[in-house]
């Protein structure tokens, strides 16, 4: 009788120490679970936030263009001071050929301003979309993390927690067997 009690009391600490067992394995995931959806979080922000685009603060130069203005307003006044000089020939002949090439001069100057900033916005946007690409697939990569991640937890959880069933039936079959109520009976063997 002592040794059945005995048995049965080393059985019952194995079903402790198996529900003991079951009950770490679920805190351990929660907490691991806790922790990846903070990691997962923080990480999705920084993603979100992306990269500045360096691009859009990219300026125009103009310092050349500022140069061939103020070249050609000395050269507008020259020519209008020359054609003065030559009389109001000069200047009914003169001045309209001075304003015809600085409006052309000035059309230049436009073209040129308007086909640098056309460059500009095209490398901005060019960056732009390339930052949206690394967004996505710093997002695509995160949600298979994500994944994987999940799906390791849980088979590691429910391993764990099966090991702990297991451990706590064996518990008990070895109890129910030194008590005498679970072994095999023989079989009588027929006349």
């Amino acid at each position: 009788m002592a040794a059945a009690t005995g048995a049965l009391a080393l059985a019952l600490a194995g079903v402790g120490l198996s529900v003991y067992q079951y009950s770490k394995a679920t805190k351990k995931e929660q907490k691991a679970q806790k922790a990846a959806d903070e990691a997962t979080e923080a990480l999705e922000a920084t993603i979100q936030e992306g990269v500045e685009n360096k691009m859009s603060a990219l300026k125009i130069p103009t310092k050349g263009i500022k140069h061939e203005e103020a070249v050609m307003a000395r050269a507008v006044g020259s020519g209008v001071e020359a054609a003065q000089q030559a009389g109001a020939a000069g200047v009914i002949g003169g001045v309209g050929r001075i304003t015809q090439a600085a409006g052309e001069q000035s059309a230049q100057q436009a073209a040129r301003i308007e086909q640098a900033e056309f460059g500009r916005d095209k490398l901005v946007a060019q960056q732009e979309q390339d930052i949206a690409l690394l967004k996505y697939q710093g997002m695509t990569g995160l949600h298979g993390s994500q994944i994987a991640g999940a799906g390791q937890a849980a088979a590691d959880a429910y391993a764990a927690q099966q090991a702990a069933i297991l451990g706590a039936q064996e518990s008990l079959t070895s109890a129910s067997e030194s008590m005498g109520g679970g072994g095999k009976k023989e079989e009588e063997e027929p006349e």
